[in-house]
Order: structure tokens, then sequence, then C-alpha cells
């Protein structure tokens, strides 16, 4: 017999599980108030990478994300545009120590970094600017960029295949939840679907969908930051900025400590800040972020060779899409059989291997130990009994 998921949510999140789902034979309809990738999934710098994650399930997590990119672009009928396995270039080591500890602790967890001197960076990225203090930095080799509306259309492409899919954009969800042990789906205009399963990945909107569930999901507000114990997650607000056409060779993410860079196509360099983000008004109104905007353009600048004469040609502004401890939240919804919830900071990079446990999970029933650790239940005790009769 043939499951039917219904997916809220039409991010990189859903649309990878719709993707994986129509693959394993499910017949999958998505729902979004909006376009596919209108929310967080547009406005994220869109880095593939495990560097740096902490705890060590998490980074384990994120490797087989990179791995995950890596099995869909080989899937590609043709050439997997959204793709781009170029590697990062870590810069801003305040001193030797720290980047041995990264490499030991890399090495010891199986993750390829190595150091490049001054040098080496130059010789690989001519255009990049390298103030007097930077000796070196670490490369990354395996990590990747993706361009999320390539890849978004390539995965609603692979949903197609079948014709029973389908993606409906203008669909806005009121909540769902579990009646007489079968998820249902209420829409804003009062109709309802229900399905074999239902997956909820419809970012920070996911709180309010699954509120009648009885589960509350805590999300970093605007101003705070999540804090797991070990590492501090940034504060959810985000701006993002795009170059017009530039004459530079730069192939590579490069990331110093206060701006990050890479190429966005057609000769266009995606550029963003985290320390400029704290400085931005919490309201979006009429020229939101400009001064912002004007900033990265500057310090691009004092990065990158040839940006005389380029502009800002595109901003994006966001909230980011912040569990409070800072983890994903992968698995079922409990005391609601057949709602699944998939949330994620790390979207993008995680976005293909949660695609695939989320299937496995629902078609299958195979629980993988991937996810120990990130299951909704961890907040448990922040849940509230809701009874539909």
């Amino acid at each position: 017999m043939t499951i039917r998921v219904i997916v809220v949510g039409a991010g990189i999140l859903g649309l990878c599980a719709a993707a994986q789902l129509a693959a394993r034979g499910a017949t999958v309809t998505v729902l979004d108030s909006d376009y596919p990738g209108s929310g967080a999934s547009g406005n994220s710098f869109a880095w593939v990478n495990c560097r740096m994650k902490r705890p060590h399930n998490y980074f384990n997590l994120n490797a087989e994300g990179v791995a995950a990119h890596k099995r869909l672009a080989s899937e590609a009928e043709g050439d997997s545009r959204w793709w781009n396995p170029a590697g990062s270039i870590v810069l801003g080591y305040d001193d030797g120590l720290a980047a041995d500890h990264e490499l030991e602790l890399a090495k010891a967890w199986g993750c390829d970094l190595e150091w490049l001197t001054r040098q080496e960076i130059e010789r690989l990225e001519p255009d990049l600017l390298l103030r007097e203090d930077e000796h070196g930095g670490v490369l990354a080799p395996d990590d990747g960029y993706v361009y999320v509306a390539e890849l978004l259309g390539e995965l609603r492409r692979r949903l197609a295949r079948a014709p029973q899919n389908e993606v409906r954009v203008g669909t806005p969800v009121r909540s769902v939840y579990s009646r007489n042990s079968r998820p249902v789906v209420e829409m804003e205009d009062g109709s309802s679907i229900d399905g074999d399963a239902v997956v909820v990945a419809a970012g920070r909107s996911t709180a309010g969908v699954l509120r009648e569930t009885g589960f509350e999901l805590p999300l970093v507000g605007t101003g705070e930051f999540a804090d797991n114990g070990i590492q501090v997650q940034r504060q959810p607000l985000g701006l993002l900025g795009v170059t017009s056409k530039i004459p530079s060779s730069l192939r590579r993410m490069v990331v110093a400590s206060d701006i990050q860079f890479r190429p966005d196509g057609a000769g266009r360099v995606l550029v963003q800040s985290h320390p400029l983000e704290l400085t931005l008004p919490s309201v979006m109104g009429s020229g939101w972020g400009t001064s912002q905007a004007a900033t990265l353009l500057e310090r691009l600048r004092q990065r990158l060779r040839g940006i005389t004469g380029a502009c800002v040609e595109w901003k994006h502004g966001g909230f980011r899409v912040i569990p409070k401890d800072g983890m994903p939240v992968v698995g079922w919804v409990p005391d609601n059989p057949g709602v699944y919830c998939l949330v994620s900071h790390s979207g993008v990079t995680l976005g293909p291997i949660l695609g695939e446990i989320c299937a496995s999970e629902i078609v299958e029933g195979s629980r993988s130990p991937l996810i120990i650790g990130f299951e909704p239940d961890r907040f448990s005790s922040a849940r509230k009994q809701v009874a539909h009769q």
C-alpha cells in the first residue's frame, strides 16, 4: 500500500524530505504559504561543512550531511549546477595554538583540515587581500557551497517524476496534530487534510504549526543567543549582500573574523558579516539594513581585489531558525502519532541527510543512530497536553 505523506514547508528541509520520500515510493504533497525557499533557506550563506561543529554527535551528523550532498550531486541527471565543492579557507587565528588544537581535533574526528601558509593561500586565491598579521589559515578541502534556488529546483524536478506528487504554494497551514491516531493538517481557510504521516519543516513557523499537538518547540528570539554549553550559536537575525559582477578569480569560501564571502555565480560575490548583524534593527522597515550593506561592501573591498566600482546589487534579511539549545530537532513529535518534525539552523548542510533519515524512518521504520540526542522529546518537560476528539 502506498504511503501518503504531507510535508509542511517548501524550504531546503521540506523539499529534501519530500524528494527522498517520493524516491521510496510515497505519495507526497508539499504545502507552503509562499514560494519554495522564501524563508530561511533563501537567507542562507549555504556553506556546507562540518568544521568546528560541536559536540561530537553534531559533528558526525554534519559530516554525513556533507557526504549526502555529494551523493545528491552524483545522482543528478546532467550537471549538478547547485553543488560547488570548492573548499573553504578560514583566517583569523590569533596564535598557532588555536590552529593546532583545531587541526588535532579534526584529525581525531576524521575531518580533513590542513594549515596553509600565507604564501600558499595567496597562490590558491591570488585576488584575496590578507592583513599583515595573517600568516596563514586553515583549508577545509571537503567543504562546499550551494546555490539554494537551483537545488530547490532540482528537488522539485525529482518530486515531479511521479504525477501524483505536488507542491502547493499559497497554501498557509494553521496547525498540525493527531486525531484518532492519524495526523491532520488544518489550513488557514478552515479546510483540512490527513495522511499516513505529516512532516513539519516550516522554519520559524514550525512552533506555531505544532502548538496544538501540545509540543512546545523553543526557538531563539530576536536579540537572543542559543548556547548548548559547548559553543555559542549566533543570533537569528541575518543579512546577506550580493555584489554586482566583478572580475574576480575567487573560487573558495573565505571566512575571517569580521566577514565571510564566496562566489555566487556570474561574477557576483555573496557577503555576510556576523558582527555586523548585531547592529541590525530588529524591526524590518523601509531602508532596513541599507547602511550595513554599504559596510559589507567596504569590508569586502579591503579583502578582495577587483571591487572598485562594484555595488551591492541585492540584499536580503531574514530570521534563522535556531532551537534554544542550538541543536537540530529531528523525529516524531511526542504523543502525536504520524507527526514528524524537522528543524535546524544548519539546514543547508543537513538538508539532504535529514531528508534521507526522515524518509527511511517514515517509509521503512528504520531509525538512524545519527539523530540520537536530537529528537523532539528532549523538550518534553515543556510539553502541554491538548486533546483532539
